[in-house]
């Protein structure tokens, strides 16, 4: 019987030190995608690079009750719309720095009026110089 618990322990610290699968000191950022992590898509567009790595990032988040929205988020390249998550298909994969989500009230604090659909949330794309 005790050596039954001392393997059932034995066991329970193995898992409990497993590795989350990311190398140390590499935390990725659930809304943040980097230039590396697109280099290693081999994607040609920043929309495929979205699809691949944050698919959510290009989900619906619903639509307003007039429904005009379709609840995805809008496309800004710093402080200026580029238009609707569509727009990520313009702009080739190798040329970005980063893409950012924001979200609803993240989004409307950052770009206030100028974000009229502020509530599905914003993709910042910062693009190499």
């Amino acid at each position: 019987m005790p050596s039954r618990i001392l393997f059932l322990f034995a066991i329970a610290a193995t898992l409990g030190c497993a590795s989350g699968g990311a190398a140390p000191g590499t935390r990725r950022s659930a809304n943040l995608i980097t230039a590396e992590e697109i280099a290693a898509t081999n994607t040609t567009t920043a929309y495929e690079a979205v699809e691949k790595l944050r698919p959510s990032f290009l989900q619906s988040r619903g639509s307003n009750l007039s429904g005009s929205d379709n609840g995805l988020p809008d496309v800004y390249i710093g402080l200026q719309r580029y238009g609707d998550v569509n727009a990520l298909r313009n702009i080739p994969a190798l040329e970005v720095q980063e893409i950012r989500f924001y979200k609803g009230a993240e989004a409307a604090t950052k770009y206030g009026m100028q974000n009229p659909m502020g509530i599905n949330g914003v993709l910042e794309v910062t693009l190499k110089h």
